[in-house]
């Protein structure tokens, strides 16, 4: 398994109280066919300490999403 921690609230990040995060898992019986229909990445570059504009910095953090759209096909027995 793989877990994302996107919020860590020892480096100063806070949870919004508005948002919610969601999870579900389904197991197949057997492997379904997937065509991938579309990908998003959503990336946010952000200095975690502040900064005066215009000043350098020397630590920079990098917040990844991506939003996958699948098409997920299972075979069936169909009586004809």
């Amino acid at each position: 398994d793989t877990t994302s921690h996107f919020i860590n609230p020892k480096n100063g990040d806070l949870p919004r109280l508005d948002k919610y995060f969601f999870e579900n898992t389904v197991f197949y019986n057997e492997q379904p066919y997937c065509e991938l229909v579309s990908a998003q990445f959503f990336e946010l570059d952000f200095s975690p300490c502040p900064t005066e504009l215009n000043e350098p910095f020397g630590t920079l953090r990098e917040k990844i999403v991506l939003d996958l759209t699948l098409k997920v096909l299972q075979v069936q027995q169909v009586q004809v």
